[in-house]
């Protein structure tokens, strides 16, 4: 088959119908032979373990996170602090290779608003499905509340046949979603101050050397490339379809994609409370 049409349906619990710009992504993971994949270390069932212990926390360096997936920025080894209001959301890309588990510590001092906050944060696959989270609640009496989440399993290519391993069967750019709650108290000064520590452990394994693809696409349109492409042939011919065809290609170089995350809006405030995550890449033994 040379084209394949994608439909989408969107829903949304409010009467009020308006523009909202949504980002789509669409990739062909190529499929490799039985003797290849049987090459590949064997999947693993998943631990459920709720209970990690907390990374160690250093010195941070300050980062902007991005305010969603199309947006985030990747980080590296080493420690980095940002900021985020109620209402907001930080997004980091951290490359995960096959074999390695992505762990998050999130740590949060006294709130500064004196109020009952809320801050979580989640890791994406590369598919962009949540395959674990936490979430912290800054004490308003002084001190500290931390959290740390991890995958199930390390990231291995054989995990898609073993148990819903499905989520941690790719290996690629994974996403860390932080996002802070307004919370009750609608008077309350908006705003914290957020060290995040990423680090790295041990050696790659075996898998594919395929990887998703976050290039931008073409440019939004009300019909399919492929529609406008067989109109302008239609009407000028195979040359003009050539040299829309070469146009169509550049604009979609030239221009950026959509963000997939939109943000409430919040009252400006004093950047007040100290946030920390860590993340560490974790690494599975040969089997």
């Amino acid at each position: 088959m040379d084209q394949w049409y994608l439909g989408y349906e969107i829903y949304t619990p409010s009467k009020e119908v308006s523009d909202a710009s949504i980002e789509v992504e669409i990739s062909f993971e190529p499929v490799p032979d039985e003797k290849t994949q049987a090459s590949y270390p064997d999947g693993e069932e998943g631990d459920n373990s709720t209970d990690h212990r907390d990374l160690p926390l250093e010195d941070a360096s300050p980062i902007t996170g991005g305010t969603g997936f199309a947006d985030a920025v990747e980080v590296k080894p080493g420690t980095y602090s940002d900021t985020i209001v109620p209402g907001e959301y930080r997004f980091y890309k951290v490359p995960v290779d096959w074999g390695q588990r992505p762990v998050v510590t999130l740590r949060s001092n006294k709130s500064e608003r004196e109020n009952v906050d809320r801050i979580a944060a989640v890791i994406y696959s590369p598919h962009r499905v949540s395959s674990a989270e936490l979430d912290v609640s800054p004490p308003h009496d002084g001190g500290s509340d931390s959290g740390t989440a991890a995958t199930d399993r390390p990231v291995l290519f054989n995990n898609r046949a073993s148990d819903t391993g499905g989520p941690t069967s790719l290996a690629g750019d994974f996403y860390i979603g932080v996002a802070m709650y307004y919370g009750r108290d609608t008077n309350a000064v908006t705003g914290i101050d957020q060290p995040y520590e990423i680090a790295f452990e041990g050696d790659k394994t075996d898998g594919p050397e395929w990887r998703m693809v976050n290039a931008d696409g073409p440019p939004p349109s009300d019909t399919p490339p492929s529609t406008e492409k067989q109109e302008g042939a239609d009407k000028e011919g195979d040359k003009a379809d050539s040299e829309d065809t070469d146009q169509q290609a550049q604009d979609s170089d030239d221009d950026g994609g959509f963000n997939l995350m939109w943000i409430a809006a919040a009252a400006g405030g004093i950047l007040v409370i100290a946030l920390i995550i860590i993340v560490a890449l974790l690494m599975t033994r040969r089997r």
